[in-house]
This record gives C-alpha cells, sequence and structure tokens, in this order.
C-alpha cells in the first residue's frame, strides 16, 4: 500500500558537525493519502534523524494521473524547487541554532516543550477538592474513578519525566563531546537523539520516528529552540 523511495541528496555541515541530507518520497497507492517529497536530514556523528519543523521542508501534492504530460512535468518542477527551499531553510535554521547560545534553564525549557506533562483528570481534581474543602466522602463511584484516573495520569506523567531525564543526560553529554556546546542545536539534538534510540516497538518505533508521535516530539523541540533562536 505505501511506497518509500530514500534519494541521497549529499552532505552538508553545521558548525562542523557532518550532515548527510536525503529526500523521502512517501506514496500512498489506495487513494486516500496524498504524496509526499519530505527533507530528512540525518546528523552523522550518531545517524539521528532531524525532522524540522518547518512546513517548507515537506512537499505534499496529489498526483492525478488523468492530467496530462505538461501539467505532470509543471507539478514535478514546482515540488522541486519547494523541496530545495526546504532544504536551504532548514540547513539555515539549523546554523542558527549552532550560533546561539543557552543556558540549562533555556535548554531545559525546549525539552519540556518536546515533554509536556498532561493536565490532571478532571475527575481526579473533582475529589480532590470535595475532600480538601469538604470533606465529603461519600461519592464512592467518582473517587473510584478518580482513582483510575489518578493512576493513568501518574504513569505518563512518569514516562514523561523519563523522557526528559534522558534528553538532559544526552544534552549534558552532547556539552562535554562537541564544540557546539550549550546551544540550542545540542537541546534540539538532545530530543531527537532521544527519540530515535528510546526502546520502542520494532519496526513501528522507525515509521514513529518519521511520522508518529516520536516525530511530533521532534518537531516541537525544532520549534522551541527557533523561538529561542528568534
Amino acid at each position: 500500500e505505501t511506497f518509500f523511495l530514500s534519494l541521497d541528496a549529499g552532505y552538508d555541515e553545521v558548525g562542523g558537525d557532518e550532515i548527510h541530507k536525503f529526500l523521502l518520497a512517501v506514496d500512498n497507492k489506495t487513494g486516500r493519502k496524498a504524496f509526499r517529497l519530505m527533507f530528512t536530514p540525518v546528523r552523522v556523528v550518531c545517524q539521528n534523524t532531524l525532522m524540522a519543523g518547518l512546513k517548507a521542508a515537506t512537499v505534499t501534492s496529489v498526483l492525478e494521473h488523468r492530467q496530462g504530460v505538461q501539467e505532470q512535468v509543471a507539478l514535478r518542477v514546482d515540488a522541486m524547487k519547494r523541496i530545495q527551499a526546504g532544504m536551504a531553510e532548514t540547513m539555515a535554521a539549523f546554523r542558527q541554532m549552532a550560533q546561539t547560545a543557552i543556558g540549562d534553564t533555556v535548554a531545559a525549557d525546549i525539552i519540556a516543550v518536546a515533554y509536556p506533562l498532561p493536565p490532571k483528570p478532571k475527575a481526579v481534581q473533582f475529589v480532590e477538592d470535595v475532600l480538601d474543602d469538604m470533606q465529603f466522602k461519600t461519592y464512592l463511584v467518582s473517587i473510584d474513578k478518580a482513582g483510575q484516573s489518578k493512576e493513568t495520569w501518574e504513569y505518563f506523567i512518569k514516562r514523561q519525566q523519563g523522557f526528559r531525564e534522558a534528553a538532559t543526560g544526552l544534552y549534558n553529554r552532547f556539552n562535554d563531546e562537541s564544540k557546539l556546546a550549550r546551544t540550542a542545536w545540542g537541546a534540539y539534538n538532545a530530543v531527537v537523539e532521544t527519540e530515535d534510540y528510546r526502546n520502542g516497538h520494532g519496526e513501528s518505533a522507525d515509521a514513529d520516528a518519521l511520522f508518529g508521535g516520536r516525530a511530533k516530539a521532534k518537531v516541537a523541540a525544532f520549534n522551541a529552540a527557533m523561538e529561542y533562536v528568534h
């Protein structure tokens, strides 16, 4: 159903960090999804797949086989122009990150954006308000529901905090090993490395790093880092 094609787009560098550039073509043959052409650079030193938050780095088009040759050619030329612009913008953004010095607090903020803590469930808050304000303990059904919600909520709190700790550890290692230490580039890469190499479920983890929740965490870190750049 889904066809993937990886195209080698050569090498580049960010402050001395070697970046291997790829274009990833993804086409779904069911007719329910559009063709996508994505810029997927990889940081060579640790083989991290750097998913940029720039919309210009991804081209999505619907290829109509009913179109004539001229329309098809025009569509492809436009797609390549857009993807080339996206590649240039992404590499420029990476270099800006590498030139932006940050403190530990900002690094923690970037990592926290990538791993937000879930809000407290309403059922849990309700029971806490009742017990705190009224000492009223007769809502057994609500309390039972809140207990289940609280257990799930606390699990995801612990999970996100674990990801934050892992990314912070990788950021500290980056600072020890790279001449680009204590930059927005380092904080962003700490999240990317966490997402690429944390435990997952086989092949689905690889897809998730490009299209799923792992990719969303990378994009969130990219956008947060660029806020400090600007």
